[in-house]
């Protein structure tokens, strides 16, 4: 009877080993993917592998790069905001930016950051892209392109976007705080 139980047990710690290891594996992969999709939500996915890589890169700094950038806003926006329903100019606003957003990342651009009705985009960086300028001119014609295509399926008003395009020398990294710090772009 000793033997069976000494036998149970000795069967029963590797098991229990095994088991222990295999969920905590799991819990880590999933609080890792968790990690990971609550991050592109701010940035872009290259800027995510990056900091998942090196976390250091989190600080606040920055380094000198040529990149180009990309400025958007809808005409007459105020205008346009301030005769809608709250409601109805969110709704307006996540599609837009569904489109908008969607052309930026299929040219690898970076989505630096949303204002309002304005898109601050670049090239060249996380990573350096030779073809950086024809990326963004591209990715502005596309995103006219999906913008018609958008009011032609909405008909509730019109969505004319200005683009803006500038390649050059800036400052790229992370500003701000040790509690606050934003990936962005500062030149001239």
């Amino acid at each position: 009877m000793l033997f069976r139980s000494l036998v149970f047990i000795v069967l029963q710690i590797p098991a229990t080993f095994v088991w222990s290891l295999a969920y905590n594996a799991v819990r880590l992969h999933l609080e890792k993917r968790l990690l990971h999709e609550s991050l592109i939500m701010h940035l872009s996915e290259a800027r995510v592998a990056q900091i998942l890589a090196d976390p250091s890169l989190i600080k606040p700094g920055a380094v000198r790069q040529d990149i180009t950038i990309m400025f958007t806003d809808i005409a007459n926006f105020s205008k346009m905001s301030s005769r809608m329903e709250p409601d109805d100019l969110f709704k307006l606003l996540n599609e837009y930016y569904e489109s908008a957003l969607s052309v930026v990342k299929q040219n690898d651009g970076t989505v630096i950051k949303l204002i309002g009705d304005s898109i601050f985009a670049i090239w060249g960086a996380p990573f350096i892209q030779p073809d950086q300028q024809y990326r963004a001119c591209k990715a502005a014609l596309e995103l006219q392109a999906s913008i018609i295509k958008l009011e032609s399926q909405q008909r509730s008003v019109p969505l004319r976007t200005r683009i803006g395009i500038h390649t050059g020398s800036a400052y790229v990294g992370n500003v701000g705080s040790q509690k606050r710090a934003d990936y962005t772009a500062i030149g001239e």
